[in-house]
């Protein structure tokens, strides 16, 4: 690699970033004790504000890296953890709360993988058909305790496989042009889906924030017994979003900077019967 501080280069085409997510997948940055008991303290407080002050749930996504869904492409030189990596540690952080909902995507993909390519070679992220996986086990842990809310069919979306994608690993190798463009399977809402674009309230971005345009975006489905829902996110829900809609009455999403803060502002705004974390595993 031109740049392997950045990204590596693995087998049949495969890129992986490594600057941030090697010592994750190696398990050389564990949480300490301290910090484990910070975190939960963290959602715990969150959860408990939610539920006495709307009797709402609080929901916790992990969206997993693609070393670990496709660890066989990785070369010799990376090696996967075969003992507890920080994903491990908040799950088990989480198994027993009775307060936040933690949902583990992460067996799902690896179940699916087989039936299609789940992440872009050449880019970080999952594509449609991945989020549409992590979407459906969101939505059936969510229906569990909400029998309102159950995952759409799929066919009720319209697939458009022409679209390419300039991977964000290529680019950071400035090596697009080596490393052609991977075939983006991007599905968009059909006739019979219900979310539409909805009124956004101007909740402020951070300061610095390089997408301000993401903040806040909204979707309306017009159905009052579904309920609302507040989606804190990053790049990682782009392909889960126009899914997720259709589950709910009102849902807005907020791309907060990475932070994946409290935002009590937003939340008494709001006054969600759901809020979501969905949060990619990388610190």
């Amino acid at each position: 690699s031109p740049n392997p501080d950045k990204v590596i280069i693995g087998s049949d085409g495969w890129l992986y970033l490594t600057e941030r997510c090697f010592p994750l997948i190696m398990g050389t940055n564990l949480f300490t004790d301290e910090q484990l008991q910070k975190i939960k303290m963290k959602f715990d407080e969150r959860a408990l504000h939610l539920k006495n002050k709307f009797n709402s749930r609080l929901y916790f996504a992990i969206a997993p890296l693609k070393h670990t869904i496709y660890p066989e492409y990785l070369p010799a030189s990376a090696r996967i953890s075969k003992s507890e990596t920080r994903t491990d540690q908040l799950v088990r952080l989480f198994s027993n709360d009775t307060m936040v909902n933690l949902i583990d995507v992460m067996a799902a993909l690896k179940e699916k993988k087989s039936n299609h390519i789940l992440y872009y070679k050449i880019d970080n992220h999952w594509n449609d058909i991945g989020g549409f996986i992590a979407y459906s086990k969101i939505i059936t842990e969510i229906g569990k305790k909400n029998s309102s809310v159950h995952p759409v069919d799929i066919n009720t979306f319209e697939m458009d496989s022409s679209i390419q994608l300039i991977g964000g690993e290529a680019a950071m190798m400035n090596a697009s042009n080596i490393y052609p463009d991977y075939h983006r399977y991007e599905y968009n809402p059909g006739p019979t889906c219900k979310a539409k674009e909805g009124t956004k309230r101007g909740y402020r971005s951070p300061e610095g924030f390089p997408y301000p345009w993401d903040y806040e975006m909204v979707r309306q489905t017009g159905d009052s017994s579904l309920p609302d829902a507040l989606i804190i996110r990053d790049s990682f829900t782009d392909a889960l979003l126009p899914f997720l809609a259709e589950n709910f009455h009102r849902s807005v999403f907020i791309f907060d900077a990475w932070q994946y803060k409290s935002l009590y502002d937003i939340v008494d705004t709001e006054k969600p019967g759901i809020v979501i974390y969905i949060k990619y595993n990388c610190p």
